[in-house]
């Protein structure tokens, strides 16, 4: 899926990616593409094809760009921070770690041509994410809730074309107990990377130093050591220090006894 592909002038291209099917048609420079949410079960990945009939009560996009026949598509992260609640409080005495994996929905970018932001044509989320609020009313972000739960081992059925895997390791350095009830990830600000098979975002880590203080947070520079042959297919949307300390943005926090 994640390639250029070249599309011939007013025909109609139909893939399908994880629960979203979309379409596209070419008029010269005029490009024309729709979404829609899909029952259809079988594998999570349909690459474009010609279709000969065009789609019913779907709404169409009009871009105007370059003359050109190719369209790239790439796999990108939500353009908000995810928060996400595991299913169980928990809790991580001081000084110690916790490495978890998160499954992240793909989002989909569709590029005329070459990949440029000035050439993005279209993108959209493969699974509708719900907006959530993160922080106190006056302090805080608006971000997307997490659809899945958190996983403490890598789960071999989760690996598919529609999600990118983000390791994660949080480190408690305060001196009390930290209770892990909700997590937001900067996922606007990771690069995505792929070996043909599995999407990968850089590696996260987060020190916790308590409520009342900035975390700091890196995040690598290179592709996750988790799999052989992964390689950057698209960059972060936000470029951003790799290590950060942040205090009144917080990008991952986790606070005991917050809603919600």
């Amino acid at each position: 899926m994640w390639q250029k592909y070249k599309i011939e002038e007013k025909k109609i291209y139909s893939g399908r990616i994880g629960k979203s099917r979309f379409w596209v048609i070419r008029s010269n420079k005029i490009w024309q593409m729709a979404k829609s949410l899909t029952d259809e079960t079988g594998n999570d990945t349909e690459v474009p094809v010609v279709i000969n009939a065009l789609p019913e009560s779907v709404d169409w996009s009009h871009q105007i760009a370059d003359k050109h026949n190719t369209l790239q598509i790439l796999p990108s992260t939500p353009d908000r921070p995810i928060v996400v609640k595991p299913q169980k409080v928990l809790s991580i005495l001081p000084g110690m770690n916790l490495d978890l994996y998160v499954y992240i929905p793909v989002w989909v970018q569709f590029y005329a041509s070459s990949v440029k932001q000035e050439n993005l044509l279209f993108e959209f989320p493969s699974t509708e994410l719900s907006s959530t609020w993160f922080g106190v009313p006056d302090e805080g972000e608006l971000a997307y809730t997490y659809p899945d739960d958190i996983y403490f081992e890598l789960e071999k059925k989760k690996f598919a074309s529609d999600s990118i895997l983000c390791p994660l390791r949080i480190r408690n350095d305060n001196a009390a107990i930290l209770n892990f009830q909700r997590l937001s990830i900067p996922v606007e600000q990771l690069n995505v990377y792929w070996n043909q098979q599995i999407l990968c975002t850089n590696e996260v880590k987060v020190n916790f130093k308590g409520e009342e203080k900035p975390n700091e947070i890196n995040i690598s520079s290179s592709s996750p050591s988790l799999f052989e042959g992964l390689k950057q297919i698209n960059s972060a949307r936000v470029s951003t220090s790799k290590n950060i300390l942040k205090k009144s943005f917080t990008f991952i926090k986790s606070i005991a006894d917050l809603n919600a």
